[in-house]
């Protein structure tokens, strides 16, 4: 299990987590981040374990590399010999190797289905779901009403869900939102934190993940709201010429993507997706199935210990 690789890993390494420059400890791993489930698996045992009988060997695990903080890159050059990337997204392990000038193995997301990963073909009416902590303004919430009142207006068979947990961001957009679901029954605001049972409950309520995010952000970072779209076997809608679209190609192709950050052209890739929305389920469908093959806690603690069998 998790936690018997999670320790042979503290035998042999010591496991450095980080997104950015943040380190993300043990007691922050609940729902959240990339890492977060990998940070309840094994970091915990990591310095509680050290290793006696050979000098540790570093692991850092980056969620991107961050266009804000390039100084984190020449940190983690200095530090390490080896790097591990926490998204199975070859293209980005590249870039990283490039700039870092050290070996980067790619390692898959350690998100598990939560759901039966029901095929959502037929479904009707269609609920899009728009979730996550919306946290910047890379994340697109400012566009969801616009695009939001658009897809209400042109398709009578979608409901919308919206969840923003700290309505102090965007607060302009949050308000517009608030004004959908009063007067408009098919909208549901959720304003609130999330435990994982009803989480879960939510994911399995979702026929289409919009991700609305800015394509510049999000060319080599991985999303884990996207993921959990992917092995829960949502459709999705995200940004072209990123991490997620690859992922989306990787896991069967059951989504479409948008050029521009922009309402309109959101809008133009929603409706695309609703228009063919029984295909793209199935495809969604077969894409979780290859997930489970691929991704999940598990899989991330396998390939570190490999990592650190080969030292």
């Amino acid at each position: 299990g998790v936690g018997r690789a999670a320790a042979e890993v503290a035998a042999h390494v010591r496991v450095d987590v980080r997104i950015g420059r943040l380190r993300i400890g043990a007691q922050q791993g609940g729902r959240g981040h990339d890492l977060s489930r990998l940070a309840i698996a094994a970091l915990h045992h990591v310095d509680r374990q050290p290793c006696v009988d050979q000098p540790p060997a570093e692991i850092v695990l980056l969620k991107s590399l961050d266009r804000r903080h390039p100084g984190a890159a020449q940190i983690a050059k200095r530090k390490i010999g080896r790097l591990a990337v926490s998204y199975t997204d070859p293209a980005a392990a590249s870039v990283y190797a490039r700039v870092l000038g050290i070996n980067v193995v790619p390692l898959p997301l350690p998100y598990n289905a939560v759901t039966p990963c029901r095929n959502r073909a037929e479904a009707r009416p269609i609920r899009l779901a728009f979730l996550g902590h919306q946290r910047g303004a890379d994340k697109g919430y400012q566009l969801v009403p616009a695009i939001a009142a658009d897809v209400l207006q042109s398709h009578a068979d979608v409901e919308i869900r919206v969840h923003n947990s700290v309505p102090a961001h965007f607060p302009e957009a949050h308000e517009a939102m608030r004004t959908f679901a009063r007067n408009n029954p098919r909208v549901a605001l959720d304003e609130q934190f999330i435990d994982p049972t009803r989480w879960a409950q939510i994911l399995d309520e979702t026929d289409l993940m919009v991700c609305p995010y800015d394509p510049a952000a999000y060319q080599f970072m991985s999303s884990g709201i996207h993921t959990e779209a992917i092995a829960n076997a949502v459709p999705s809608v995200v940004p072209a010429g990123t991490a997620l679209a690859r992922a989306l190609q990787l896991f069967g192709n059951g989504g479409v993507t948008f050029e521009r950050f922009d309402a309109p052209s959101i809008v133009q890739a929603v409706r695309g997706a609703l228009d063919r929305f029984d295909a793209l389920a199935g495809l969604a469908h077969a894409g979780a199935a290859k997930w489970r093959q691929a991704g999940g806690p598990v899989k991330v603690v396998d390939a570190i210990v490999a990592m650190a069998r080969q030292r």
